[in-house]
């Protein structure tokens, strides 16, 4: 049925032009329909013919103008069908076509109509067109080929809605062939070109968009054209069979006379390209000599360069033991300072000394020009206890001449403290009847600070927590503090019984679970007592927790603490940027500060508390964490639980102090006597090689990049290996090669809290690394080619005791197979000597290698033929999810893979599944969609750009794709070892269409744990089968997940690895 269009305008310089728009309901038909209405020309009548016959509710919407009129049949309608029913219902002089995803220029009709109107004897006009990609970006292809008819015998190369023609044509008989599918159009030009010569306008004003709704827009491939097999082959042969009986022998003998033209011209092209050919390559080959000479000045200034960083690395080694040594000068310096400060303030305490005020303040009155500033009258007063009868002195005023760090911050600390009791203001705690924790602080003097501790305490707590605070008879305005008080638990002792004695005090007023030991000149950052409290949560062989602990000028004060052979300890790191990747991972140490010490409270009880021998200070937290360790308990390091510290805000006189450390340090010697002996002897540039307290083998990880899921290509596999070997007894230190630059937030969302990563080095800082940590590894494990390679020339220049670690390659793949498949692919026939050199060359990398890992039998055995004894295969490790979703809920296909480099297996793959396969699946499932996920780079890519292919980049997570994707396409043409994205697949219950190639790496088979298909027309068939049978796809799914069971054992990973570790040790320990 059609509806009856408007009458069109009478005026004989505007004749009457109707466009045909034949409509399957695609989305692109109202942009397409807005570009014909919105033609400049005033005369227009617009046919929609419904040829899917969706009647005509379906366009009520997009018929709202007038000038268009529906033909609504009760069946759908081919192709050249719905043009005919157009053509019939057109009244227009001139008749246009515009497909549905194309569009037009404002100008377009105009122009034409133009031209037809002032050319005489000329029915036909066409634009040239701008081909655009699927969502309308222009690409660099133009339809602007001029009129010649024996090259429209050949071709069609004229897009249907850049043709405007006169009417009489069709008047005349010429109607679109029903019979032809494909190239009804063409055959439409042909009848049209028998009536009437065409004019070409050189202007863009029609756009094709490729990939839309024609038949042919998604198979332009010209050697498909000519395949008597392929649709387009034969749709071109039945075009022939009917036009031979039409075309005379003098077209025929033309159109054979301009193809010799153009072979001839093609034969003299290919000679001169041919020769140019000869000049490149001769160019070449200088090239090459050149390049080859060049490579050996490199090698040569690459040694000499290697040889300088070895001098100037063991020079910086040098620099920098004298560095520490005079670092730690400065700091028993300092504590000298401190402890003479402390003597000075006894001394302004004593008796005799306020006795003899008067005296000396007669003296100084008879000086002349003698005035006395706030830190002399403080110091007169006794250091911060005003003396009886004297008006009390501001605690801002002091210290007011000193221009050091920490007087600046004593200022602003102090001024704080003034307008805190000026206010009014109290302190308010949380009242709660089960803390998680008890946060003890004990008090002497220092008020300013005990307030700022308190505030950040409130601010940055994490964790439901009570406050207990021992305050040891402070002399200063710490009573005024503790009035301002709310819901703490105090003790207020009437003399200084120290710390030792004041936190066994304060422990016995604990009710949380965990027990926090705060210095009240310890300011905690957001997050710290949380941190802690997961390590003693989620391991029962923790029995203490300290935190990085970082200096108020943002240098690092210690990351745990060393306990050397003679009972002396060091902080790990003082001095150091706290930021960097050495003091950013969790581990076990001898011991932590009491700056900021947790552990259970139970625990401590248990143990006694500290142990008052040690009274009133020093050595008690070593003790403590020593006899935790005798319990089976470790101390950790625990660097996300950040501290600032004031450090040495407490005084007291330096001669007792010196004294009684010595007291203590040999009644810690006497009682640890055991542990002592077997700990390294004091050497502050050994504290690299005693940082860890529990003698593991230390392990260096070489790859890429930190291996997030996200990058795949063998990323995952490498992120599981180092989870594992976290959960051994080893220390493992990750260095990331190539890309040494990431986010801390996202290295450790990746890989455990207790690996070492070693940021911002790179390939500049692997030599310097292993120079600076000569003894330090045990084991070097590194993946993938290109980085043993690099490896292997960073080895040659180190020294003999920069090398002392045996090496294990974790090769994963043979990849030279890879690459040998991609280049023929490309053409290019390689014979078997360039495959055994290209193969032995990688082998050979494993030269110096003490053990080999790889990810298959079948690439063992070729390391295992090149004489190696020792290599493991180590796949990947999962288990498979118990009840993946159901066939029923799930749609879609889903390719996953990173898709960063042109030319890798990953965009090979995407392209010619997309080019060659997904149009034959959309025939029978049109719109299919298809997901893809992994980091996107390529620039090929943007030609793929389709509607129902989505885009999804890196992901953190696949599970929600894997949980609703209904098949997993693994188009591979060339690629080394096992594919793990396959694995993870099967494991998630999709079953997977995978190449040949894929299914030999796997060792799965057709029509059990995967579907195999090879080539275009196979894949898709398989595809197809998979998607629709719900039967089929629960087979291949559970099979596919009991090999996961079957291939990927976690266990087997695991039993590998230690294996690998464990074999080393003994024989080492053969040695």
């Amino acid at each position: 049925m059609a509806s009856e269009p408007p009458n069109p305008q009478k005026g004989p310089q505007s004749p009457l032009v109707s466009i045909i728009c034949r409509t399957m309901g695609r989305p692109e038909l109202e942009e397409a329909l807005a570009s014909a209405a919105g033609q400049t020309h005033s005369r227009l009548e617009i046919i929609l013919v419904d040829a899917a016959a969706r009647g005509e509710a379906a366009y009520r919407k997009v018929c709202a103008d007038d000038r268009i009129a529906l033909v609504s049949p009760e069946s759908p309608l081919s192709r050249p069908r719905a043009a005919n029913a157009g053509l019939e219902r057109a009244r227009g002089e001139y008749l246009l076509f515009l497909d549905e995803d194309d569009w037009l220029a404002p100008d377009h009709v105009e122009n034409l109509v133009s031209c037809l109107t002032g050319e005489r004897g000329v029915r036909a006009a066409y634009s040239s067109t701008r081909k655009t990609d699927v969502s309308g970006k222009a690409t660099l292809e133009t339809f602007q080929q001029p009129y010649d008819r024996l090259l429209l015998m050949r071709d069609n190369y004229i897009p249907i809605h850049s043709m405007l023609f006169a009417r009489e044509p069709v008047d005349e008989g010429c109607r679109f062939d029903e019979d032809f599918d494909i190239f009804e159009d063409w055959d439409f030009w042909l009848q049209l070109s028998e009536h009437t010569d065409f004019h070409h306008i050189d202007r863009c004003t029609a756009f094709y968009r490729s990939g839309g709704a024609s038949q042919t827009a998604d198979l332009d491939d010209h050697l498909q054209r000519f395949d008597p097999e392929h649709q387009l082959g034969k749709a071109r042969a039945a075009i022939y069979e009917k036009w031979l009986r039409r075309w005379d022998g003098v077209r025929l003998n033309r159109l054979l006379g301009a193809g010799q033209r153009e072979q001839a011209e093609s034969v003299k092209r290919i000679g001169e390209l041919g020769r140019d050919l000869e000049k490149l390559a001769r160019t070449k080959q200088k090239a090459e000599r050149k390049a080859a000479e060049l490579e050996f000045e490199r090698d040569r200034l690459s040694l000499e360069l290697n040889e300088a960083r070895n001098a100037h690395v063991r020079m910086e080694a040098r620099l920098n033991a004298v560095v520490r040594e005079l670092q730690a000068a400065n700091v028993a310096l300092h504590d000298s300072v401190q402890h003479l400060r402390g003597n000075l303030e006894d001394v302004f305490n004593s008796n005799s000394w306020k006795l003899t005020r008067p005296y000396r303040a007669l003296g100084e009155l008879l000086k002349p020009g003698a005035a006395q500033t706030p830190a002399a009258q403080a110091a007169e007063t006794g250091g911060g206890a005003p003396a009886e009868q004297e008006t009390p002195v501001r605690d801002s005023e002091r210290r007011d001449q000193s221009h050091d760090f920490k007087a600046a911050f004593d200022r602003k600390a102090l001024a704080a403290m003034d307008e805190f009791l000026a206010s009014g203001e109290k302190l308010g705690f949380p009242a709660t009847d089960n803390p998680v924790l008890s946060v003890l602080l004990v008090f002497y003097n220092q008020a300013h600070l005990s307030l700022l501790c308190l505030r950040t305490l409130l601010e940055n707590a994490d964790v439901p927590f009570e406050l207990i605070v021992v305050d040891n008879a402070s002399g200063d305005r710490t009573g005024d503090l503790l009035a301002r008080l709310e819901n703490a638990r105090l003790i207020r002792n009437a003399e200084n019984l120290g710390f030792v004695k004041a936190v066994n005090q304060g422990a016995e007023l604990a009710t949380g679970e965990f027990l926090l030991l705060l210095n009240n000149d310890a300011f905690i950052e957001p997050g710290a007592p949380g941190a802690a409290i997961d390590v003693l949560r989620q391991d029962a062989s923790a029995g203490a927790v300290g935190g990085r602990i970082e200096l108020l000028d943002g240098k690092l004060q210690e990351a745990g603490n060393v306990i050397w052979r003679d009972g002396s300890c060091a902080g790990y790191g003082r001095g150091e940027n706290p930021g960097d990747g050495a003091f950013r991972f969790r581990r076990e140490v001898d011991y932590c500060s009491g700056a900021f010490l947790m552990f259970r409270t139970a625990q401590f009880r248990e143990l006694g508390g500290f142990d008052e021998a040690f009274a009133p200070a020093y050595y008690e937290e070593s003790d403590f964490c020593l006899r935790l360790r005798r319990q089976g308990l470790r101390t950790m390091y625990e660097p996300r639980a950040r501290v600032r510290h004031y450090e040495f805000a407490s005084t007291g006189g330096m001669n007792a102090a010196v004294a009684l450390q010595e007291k203590n340090r040999a009644l810690f010697r006497e009682k640890h006597a055991e542990f002592l002996e077997g700990q390294p002897a004091a050497d502050p540039t050994r504290t690299l090689h005693a940082r860890t307290g529990n003698g593991h083998p230390n392990v260096l990880l070489i790859d890429d990049a930190v291996p997030h899921a996200s990058l795949g290509g063998g990323y995952p596999r490498c992120r599981h290996i180092v989870s594992l070997l976290s959960r051994m007894p080893l220390n493992v230190t990750f260095f990331p090669l190539h890309f040494p630059n990431d986010n801390w937030g996202e290295v450790y969302r990746t890989l455990p809290g207790n690996v070492e990563v070693l940021l911002n080095r790179g390939r500049s800082g692997l030599a310097q690394l292993l120079a600076e940590r000569a003894g330090f590894y045990q084991y070097v494990m590194v993946s993938r080619p290109t980085n043993m390679a690099f490896f292997n020339q960073v080895l040659k220049s180190l020294p003999r005791e920069a090398r002392q670690f045996d090496i294990v390659y974790d090769a994963e793949a043979v990849f030279a197979g890879r690459e040998l498949l991609w280049r023929e692919l490309q053409g290019e026939s390689v014979d078997e000597d360039e495959k055994e050199r290209v193969i032995s060359e990688e082998l050979e990398l494993a030269a110096e290698t003490s053990a080999v890992l790889t990810v298959s039998g079948a690439e063992a055995d070729l390391f295992r033929e090149r004489g190696h004894d020792r290599v493991l295969v180590l796949g990947h490790g999962m288990e498979p999810v118990a009840e993946p979703a159901p066939f029923d809920v799930r749609q879609g296909l889903l390719f996953v893979g990173a898709l960063k480099d042109e030319h890798s297996p990953n965009v090979d793959s995407l392209l010619w599944f997309v080019c060659n396969v997904l149009p034959l699946i959309e025939r029978e499932i049109p719109e299919l969609d298809l997901n893809v996920a992994g980091h996107t780079a390529a620039p090929s890519l943007v030609s793929i750009e389709r509607q129902n292919i989505h885009m999804k980049g890196r992901l953190e997570s696949l599970d929600g794709l894997y949980r609703d994707s209904r098949v997993f396409i693994a188009p591979t043409r060339f690629a080394a070892g096992i594919p793990h994205k396959v694995h993870e697949a099967a494991a998630h219950g999709v079953p997977a269409v995978v190449t040949p190639l894929l299914a030999r790496q796997l060792g799965w088979r057709h029509e059990r744990e995967v579907l195999v298909g090879d080539g275009p027309e196979s894949f898709a068939e398989q595809c197809l089968r998979l998607y629709r049978e719900a039967g089929l796809w629960e087979r291949i799914s559970a099979a596919g997940r009991e090999a996961v069971a079957r291939d990927c054992s976690e266990e087997r990973f695991r039993i590998t690895l230690e294996e690998l570790f464990r074999v080393r040790e003994q024989d080492r320990e053969q040695q």
